[in-house]
């Protein structure tokens, strides 16, 4: 029904669905949006206590900007996303806490990133960070295996810390850094503008050791703002 809705409407471009944490999802294991006129969408999927899986496809040729909060998706395929500029990320991939990443799971989240490739501006909430903090930290997946495509176009790149726990803070740090230095030695067009969201203001006073990190980065790459609050 929702597809038919969705595909159905010759005019729209602009839509937002958010699924709340509800049993009648059983009934509804799947959500493809196909458009040809969607230039923005919003999907968010809160915690479902079911625990089933779910699966979303989303082929929109001319989106441009996507907010993709999802926790509970773990298919995930992203077509003809060739106009997408602006992505702003919040997801585990369905990824299970003291789980341990396998092939398919890390396949799940490289897809994603080769269907987003076209984006310029990209926000990574501290959700998303945790799951590569993880997968660092298990040695299960390096920055290095990012796609290329994935730098391609990138122009200014949010990574968002002021929103949920953290559980491994000295991790989490060091995923930070490490994941600035790969987008800054990485990226084929340099990109012009980086921003680190801190929920502990302590982190970004200069006197802070990430602080001083950080600050060592805006000496090798000058045409870069790097902005900390």
């Amino acid at each position: 029904m929702m597809e038919k809705l969705i595909a159905g409407c010759p005019v729209l471009e602009d839509f937002a669905l958010i699924l709340p944490d509800d049993e009648r999802h059983k009934a509804m294991p799947s959500l493809r949006v196909r458009s040809q006129t969607l230039k923005s969408f919003l999907f968010a999927f809160e915690f479902n206590t079911t625990g089933k899986a779910f699966a979303v496809e989303i082929d929109a040729p001319a989106l441009k900007c996507m907010t993709f909060s999802d926790s509970q998706s773990d298919k995930i395929v992203l077509k003809n996303l060739n106009s997408l500029s602006m992505v702003d990320i919040n997801s585990d991939f369905h990824l299970k806490y003291g789980k341990t990443l396998g092939p398919r799971k890390r396949n799940v989240i490289r897809d994603f990133l080769i269907g987003i490739s076209s984006v310029r501006h990209m926000i990574i909430s501290k959700l998303t960070l945790e799951v590569l903090s993880d997968l660092r930290e298990a040695k299960e997946i390096k920055l290095s295996h990012v796609p290329q495509c994935m730098l391609l176009n990138l122009e200014s790149v949010e990574i968002n810390l002021q929103y949920g726990e953290i559980k491994r803070v000295i991790i989490m740090e060091e995923t930070v850094k490490e994941l600035v230095r790969y987008f800054l030695e990485n990226s084929v067009v340099l990109i012009k503008k980086l921003i680190l969201c801190f929920e502990d203001l302590s982190k970004a006073n200069q006197d802070s050791d990430i602080f001083k990190e950080l600050l060592k980065f805006t000496k090798l790459y000058p045409r870069c703002q790097i902005i900390i609050h």
